[in-house]
């Protein structure tokens, strides 16, 4: 093999192309398909130059070679020539599964590599292509079933909405667009909206990363592996806080303004926090025996100064908080009522408190009849 990896023939057998249509297969050419999907993950040189230009005329040669080479094993599984899998699946992103399809369809070595080239323009090597969400372990793992909310299905929120939606679109279109912090009140949107974002521009090459706190230490491993993909991520951190004692904050910190290089133009990173001041301050270590206690709360003050944009969530008014449970309802096919909404404000009482997710969490217990008399 001269351009591709040589794993893709060892992962060949019977068991593998049968498994495979059973799982993943998006047509009934299962034999191609399976091909077409080892050789569409393949990083390999071809994979590489794709993505930032047209590959030279003598890549392109080695290049059907090694095509050639692999669809002639083909022919040495006549038993799976005609394999039908049980279900036909698709990947969680529509336009990779619409890829697959195309290649598969190819008939000549022609039209395979340049569909091939295409194929890896658009959606680089390995997984990344297959998902529009990843989680973020050491290695990016793809995730199946996202979250559905849509940004429709947000209320009385419409400020902080358009201010996140301009600037994601800014970044999708390669304008200047800053790293956001979202913070406030629990359960008024600050999550939702950002797994939203996804749902509405994924088909226009959004995908999201989710970062866990724990995980901080390597972000620059993560930054590695995404910026040299032809995609815009926003890297997603969740819930982000520190204790005053804590330093994980410092990867992050340099990552947002900090390193020589720059930020990667296509990433951008989406926090989620219930305090402004991420780092948490005691008055106690006001009072401390720090020397220099003001260089010291700058320091990490600064953590959220890094933020291009810091977006307020509170919780709603009464009005708001009906407002939402109404249109909750109204989206099941429900009319509110004043009997509905007394029920409404008195579940926020017993429970968790005017927000968006209390007005969720009421409505699904209305609607399955396990209020609370």
């Amino acid at each position: 093999m001269y351009v591709f990896s040589e794993k893709i023939l060892q992962n060949i057998s019977e068991r593998e192309i049968i498994y495979f249509a059973e799982t993943e297969a998006v047509t009934n050419n299962v034999l191609k398909e399976y091909l077409v999907s080892l050789i569409a993950v393949d990083k390999n040189p071809l994979s590489i130059a794709a993505i930032k230009s047209t590959p030279g005329k003598s890549l392109e040669h080695f290049s059907k070679t090694d095509i050639s080479s692999i669809f002639e094993l083909i022919n040495k599984y006549p038993s799976l020539s005609d394999y039908i899998p049980t279900n036909v699946h698709e990947y969680p992103s529509q336009e990779y599964s619409e890829s697959i399809i195309d290649l598969c369809k190819c008939e000549s070595l022609d039209d395979f590599y340049i569909g091939l080239t295409k194929h890896y323009k658009k959606f680089g090597y390995g997984d990344f292509g297959k998902y529009n969400a990843y989680v973020w372990d050491g290695s990016l793992k793809g995730i199946k079933n996202t979250d559905t909310a849509s940004l429709e299905s947000l209320f009385c929120i419409d400020r902080q909405l358009k201010v996140l939606t301009d600037n994601t679109e800014a970044f999708l279109n390669g304008k200047g667009a800053n790293n956001a912090l979202l913070y406030g009140n629990s359960g008024c949107g600050k999550s939702t909206s950002v797994k939203a974002l996804l749902n509405k521009y994924s088909r226009r090459g959004l995908k999201l990363v989710q970062l866990d706190k724990e995980m901080l230490g390597t972000l620059p491993q993560l930054i590695n592996v995404i910026s040299e993909l032809p995609f815009k991520f926003i890297v997603f951190i969740d819930d982000l806080s520190f204790e005053e004692t804590d330093a994980d904050y410092k990867p992050l910190k340099t990552a947002l303004e900090g390193r020589v290089e720059g930020q990667a133009d296509n990433v951008l990173f989406y926090a989620t926090s219930n305090r402004f001041h991420i780092i948490n301050e005691t008055w106690a270590s006001r009072a401390g025996d720090d020397i220099h206690a003001s260089d010291t709360r700058n320091e990490k003050m600064s953590l959220s100064e890094r933020f291009g944009i810091r977006i307020h969530f509170v919780s709603p008014s009464q009005n708001d908080y009906l407002k939402i449970v109404d249109s909750i309802l109204k989206e099941n096919g429900i009319e509110s009522n004043p009997e509905i909404r007394a029920e409404a404000l008195k579940w926020e009482v017993y429970y968790n408190g005017k927000s968006g997710r209390t007005a969720n969490q009421f409505v699904k217990a209305y609607l399955s009849g396990n209020l609370q008399k």
